[in-house]
């Protein structure tokens, strides 16, 4: 009886540890980026120690499991889970602080490899408003740049609620004004636009 009750303690321990880990895994490096972030915004933007930090911004769990290493020369942090999870970010006066991620292995050649990503439109259309800085130019830099000059006469590009054009999506044209869009990239001419 004692050889049984052991065996099943064993079991369950077993498979308390997997669950825990299947459950917890994917949430360890979100646990680390978030206290790096916090820790290195806080002791290098705001100036407070990071005993301060830990104590008043990352003392709830399960942020309070991650372990924050800072390096005050390269002005970055970067927080564990038991070894685990490593995250790192640096503060670049001017900019914040920013997560650092590991660079993969390039896996394709440059220009032979494309894969789709709303984002990177997005914060092109964040920068190009930025360089512009007046809200009206903004607003028609797509239209008298770009979409008149090729014809593109029946296209709308909505705004989100800030008036930032999500250049991912929210726009519309006739088949006619995207096969013009198209010929752009099929006949490699977009340097060659006047003015």
């Amino acid at each position: 009886m004692k050889k049984l009750v052991k065996r099943i303690l064993w079991i369950l321990l077993i498979a308390l540890i997997i669950v825990v880990t299947w459950f917890a895994w994917p949430r360890v490096p979100i646990i680390t980026a978030f206290a790096a972030k916090g820790m290195c915004s806080s002791v290098f933007l705001a100036g407070k120690s990071p005993e301060r930090v830990a104590a008043e911004d990352l003392s709830f769990f399960p942020i309070s499991l991650a372990k924050c290493e800072i390096d005050y020369e390269e002005k970055s942090v970067t927080a564990k889970v038991f070894g685990l999870g490593k995250r790192k970010v640096v503060f670049r006066e001017g900019l914040g602080a920013v997560i650092v991620l590991d660079k993969p292995e390039q896996e394709h050649e440059p220009g032979s490899y494309w894969n789709y990503s709303s984002g990177d439109a997005n914060l092109l259309s964040g920068l190009l408003r930025n360089a512009i800085g007046d809200e009206d130019e903004y607003h028609a830099y797509a239209y008298t740049r770009l979409f008149h000059r090729i014809g593109m006469l029946n296209t709308v590009v909505e705004t989100d609620a800030s008036g930032l054009f999500v250049a991912s999506s929210y726009s519309y044209g006739s088949t006619r004004d995207w096969a013009r869009f198209g010929l752009l990239f099929l006949r490699d001419i977009i340097a060659t636009l006047p003015g």
